[in-house]
């Protein structure tokens, strides 16, 4: 019935913890660069055969297990025939394991055509890494809380809603900092059976219900563009809300919390919520909630990380939109750098057209050390399209190679 299983799992992971150099030439460099550091590479070697060799022996064909036995199988020593033989080994436990990942993903997208438009996409994207924040409790359903955010998902923060639930198969327990890493889900006649693989420990769930909800949420686009510049720690929280657009709608999500915000004012000392209030101060975030106060210390937590919405914009989006021609100077010498993004992919995207501004631009500009990337690629995309005169080909000559 399932695909996905902790022991095709475990497989894969030990058989990869035998790490094998693939060539000699890799061998020679490992013991020289040992050499110069004074480190006994043999003795290391040995240590780390016996942290995983009882794993190993579970899974790894008799044939190689003499060469665990005499502690050969991971030194230079090796016969050149037999890591050959390993390495096509651990190959083919690749080529296993992408199988199992793909028929869990069938199996999943055939299962998730039952369920709602929101759980289907949910499902879309991958949760791969999703932290388990929170899990509650309530009646016969379960609910689980997702940080996806340094995940894959362009979804933020994730409740998935588990209705008609029975006894779960999991030991230990489903708790919060579990790491997400695979899922299937599989329909049957009563319902849903939904696994996961997670580590933090490494643990197998297997839930199953009646039916499965869902609902998602976005990071603000301010939100991204501070995190990215990593400067979400210059901004107040108060500062941080007048940035938002107040015609959309946010909500208010905490370790403890996931309310809907009725209103942010528009000089964002004043947050209602639906049915609770919140209080904010130089030292804490206070939410007044169900008859309950729930305290934020700003020394432990950045308020801002706590704001989400239910519309996704790409907050890059602009960097993708042409200038208009005239101001693409200005642009460039501006200092903004998502405004000489756009100029620089305005250019690019024009380079025939605006081969005399191009010119004239770089004969005016000076490549600075954070410059020095982007104006490599675009120079030698130029000179390769002809665009750049012979003034702008000696100035950059370093850039670009002659034909």
């Amino acid at each position: 019935m399932w695909n996905l299983t902790k022991e095709a799992w475990e497989k894969f992971l030990i058989g990869h913890s035998l790490v094998i150099p693939e060539t000699d030439e890799e061998w020679s460099e490992i013991i020289n660069e040992a050499k110069e550091e004074g480190e006994n590479l043999l003795e290391r070697l040995r240590e780390e055969l016996e942290e995983i060799k009882d794993d190993l022996l579970r899974f790894i064909p008799d044939r190689f297990i003499p060469y665990i036995e005499d502690g050969t199988i991971n030194q230079p020593s090796l016969p050149k025939t037999i890591r050959e033989d390993i390495l096509k080994w651990q190959e083919q436990l690749n080529r296993e394991f992408e199988q199992v990942l793909e028929a869990a993903a069938q199996n999943t997208q055939n299962a998730v055509r039952f369920l709602p438009e929101d759980v289907q996409e949910v499902f879309s994207e991958s949760m791969h890494d999703a932290v388990l924040d929170r899990v509650e409790r309530s009646q016969d359903s379960l609910h689980l809380y997702f940080d996806t955010e340094d995940g894959f998902s362009t979804k933020a923060y994730i409740h998935l809603i588990f209705q008609g639930i029975t006894p779960m198969n999991s030991n230990p327990p489903i708790e919060k900092g579990q790491i997400l890493l695979y899922h299937e889900l599989i329909k049957t006649d009563s319902g849903f059976v939904f696994r996961a693989l997670v580590n933090s420990p490494d643990v197998e769930w297997t839930l199953e219900a009646k039916n499965i909800a869902a609902k998602y949420f976005f990071r603000p686009k301010k939100y991204v563009l501070l995190r990215d510049e990593d400067r979400l720690s210059e901004v107040s929280f108060i500062e941080y809300l007048q940035f938002l657009d107040h015609d959309q709608e946010y909500w208010l999500i905490t370790p403890d919390l996931l309310i809907k915000i009725r209103t942010i004012s528009s000089t964002g000392d004043e947050i209602q919520l639906v049915n609770g209030t919140v209080k904010i101060d130089d030292h804490k975030l206070s939410v007044f909630f169900d008859h309950q106060r729930f305290d934020y210390y700003t020394d432990k937590w950045n308020p801002i990380q706590f704001i989400y919405t239910n519309v996704y914009e790409n907050p890059y989006q602009e960097s993708f939109e042409d200038i208009p021609f005239e101001q693409l100077e200005d642009a460039v010498f501006n200092g903004d750098r998502q405004l000489q993004l756009r100029a620089w992919n305005t250019m690019y995207s024009h380079a025939h057209e605006l081969a005399g501004q191009i010119n004239e631009i770089l004969r005016k500009i000076e490549v600075t050390e954070e410059q020095e990337t982007l104006l490599t690629y675009l120079i030698s995309y130029f000179y390769e399209e002809n665009i750049l005169d012979q003034d702008n080909i000696k100035k950059f000559s370093e850039f670009v190679k002659e034909q």
